[in-house]
């Protein structure tokens, strides 16, 4: 008994975190949006857009791939993490510099945020391997009851710059905790790094890049055309898309073991009963996700849009396992291709029909459309569910 719950205690905890970091940014938009304006959600999302493709390059596909080095070197878990640390240090400090030339007024205040997030994010590889998932959800409960407080406090003199303040402050105070926790790897018996890491994550690199942008095109092409309210609305819809998308893997995550163990006939199975169930779930989320825009947001899709919503959140449920396949054969320049096949048919088609004036539909419409691009590359390459 005491194992059984030694091995669900951390799944149910990683599943937790999972769900919590995009329910407390969709919390974070409905205050914002409800409390304030949302033409400051808007403007504050065009920060945010600035921010999440900062921090993929500085990231640099470093949780895979230090999951994967400490796994072969337990005993060497800091060396390498710190030589991965500093060899990233470069990446962040020309981010610094385009931050100072795109965001002058701003640039203390992402200076603070993006070396906390820069700190945070170097962190999420060892909480991962060590399982420390209950500190994290603490950690990211109690910076977010900081966040409200400020914003709270500073209510009648909230503006863009004093958002932007509270939200890097935010992000300190997890940085804070997270050097406090692991502060054992901190110490730096020489500044050392091998800059040759970085070739060696080139791959997983591109696949978290492509993959970032697989999810966030839609947003990034929505914003040339559209002003803050309209882009704000837009992130707001595609975040609970995101979120809807990853309760696939949420779901067989904690049976990811188990996956790689079985037999290709027995992992078929598997597929079709997701692919099933996904139907059904995914219908009560599609349903859950417009009631949540129409009555907390006052966002209203019509039933054109609500299809396509359904079409961009289903194909995962076919599809993630598939992946997963191709990670266990060793064949992840496979899924790179896929990704970066889905986002070229998204930045496409969002180009072509926003320029058309489809607004929130033109975008919709094209990443409805770049998922089943996925949907059929994955079947097509990997014999799946609907050729097998």
């Amino acid at each position: 008994m005491n194992k059984l719950i030694k091995r669900v205690v951390p799944v149910i905890s990683n599943s937790l975190r999972s769900v919590l970091i995009p329910s407390i940014s969709i919390l974070f938009s409905f205050i914002i949006v409800n409390y304030f304006s949302k033409q400051l959600w808007g403007e504050f999302v065009e920060i945010l857009l600035f921010i999440y493709i900062a921090t993929t390059f500085c990231n640099w596909g470093q949780r895979e791939f230090l999951l994967r080095e400490f796994s072969k070197m337990p005993k060497n878990i800091t060396t390498i993490w710190q030589q991965f640390l500093v060899a990233r240090l470069p990446i962040l400090i020309l981010i610094f510099i385009i931050a100072f030339v795109f965001y002058d007024t701003l640039f203390f205040e992402l200076l603070l945020w993006l070396s906390s997030v820069f700190i945070i994010n170097s962190f999420t590889p060892i909480f991962v391997y060590e399982r420390d998932y209950n500190k994290s959800i603490f950690i990211e409960m109690i910076s977010f009851f900081i966040l409200l407080l400020g914003l709270f406090y500073f209510k009648s003199k909230i503006n863009l710059k004093l958002l932007v303040q509270l939200y890097a402050i935010h992000n300190f105070i997890k940085a804070l905790f997270y050097l406090i926790l692991y502060k054992i790897h901190l110490n730096f018996s020489n500044f050392s790094s091998k800059f040759s890491l970085l070739l060696s994550g080139v791959t997983l690199f591109l696949m978290s890049f492509t993959g970032f942008l697989q999810t966030k095109i839609d947003v990034y092409i929505f914003s040339i055309f559209y002003d803050t309210i309209l882009i704000g609305e837009y992130q707001i819809i595609s975040g609970f898309l995101v979120f809807a998308q990853s309760i696939t893997m949420i779901l067989i995550l904690p049976y990811l073991k188990n996956i790689y163990r079985l037999t290709d006939q027995s992992i078929l199975k598997m597929k079709k009963s997701i692919a099933y169930f996904g139907i059904f779930l995914n219908t009560i989320v599609i349903t859950l996700i417009f009631i949540a825009l129409e009555q907390l947001y006052q966002i209203q899709l019509n039933i054109y849009q609500i299809i396509h919503t359904f079409l961009i959140t289903y194909p995962p449920y076919v599809y993630s396992l598939e992946i997963l396949s191709l990670f266990k054969e060793n064949k992840e320049k496979k899924v790179l291709t896929v990704s970066f096949a889905s986002m070229s048919v998204n930045l496409i088609i969002s180009l072509l029909l926003l320029s058309l004036g489809f607004k929130i539909t033109g975008v919709l419409v094209a990443s409805a459309i770049a998922q089943m691009v996925s949907l059929f590359l994955y079947s097509y390459k990997n014999n799946s569910i609907l050729y097998g």
